[in-house]
């Protein structure tokens, strides 16, 4: 398996001075809409700071109003968090990495990693177009 996973960039029209906005990314992504659009219904409904990602559970909340059903993955701390303050989150002990769940979505997918958020659309991971860790175990697979 390769090292790393090279991503498209899906968002150029991005607020130039933003930083730590891969929630903002990954959503606007994930649905297809503006990076305007993602960042004003991440300040809304998570009360996303400019520069700061969004608090989990509320994010959590936002994807669930959207129609995503949540599998939590592995041990990590994320993905118990999930499965205790949502009992609808289902839940597999297995983990997976970002190279062995990428190529195997079909359709649109916000992946939860640690510290990170990207999106897949049909086994097409787009973040910032360049290269991340195929290592990197997912928490969370929204679809």
């Amino acid at each position: 398996m390769s090292k790393s996973l090279t991503t498209i960039n899906g968002t150029p029209d991005r607020f130039p001075h933003e930083s730590n906005d891969c929630s903002v990314r990954a959503l606007a992504n994930c649905l297809e809409i503006s990076y305007a659009t993602a960042h004003k219904m991440l300040a809304k409904h998570t009360n996303r700071q400019t520069g700061r990602g969004p608090d989990l559970v509320s994010l959590h909340k936002l994807l669930k109003s959207l129609g995503f059903n949540c599998t939590a993955l592995g041990t990590t701390y994320t993905a118990r968090h999930l499965k205790l303050k949502d009992s609808t989150v289902k839940h597999s002990t297995k983990g997976a990495t970002l190279g062995s769940i990428v190529p195997t979505i079909k359709g649109n997918a916000y992946l939860i990693v640690r510290g990170h958020a990207l999106a897949v659309r049909d086994g097409v991971a787009y973040d910032m177009g360049w290269d991340i860790s195929a290592r990197l175990p997912v928490a969370a697979i929204y679809k």
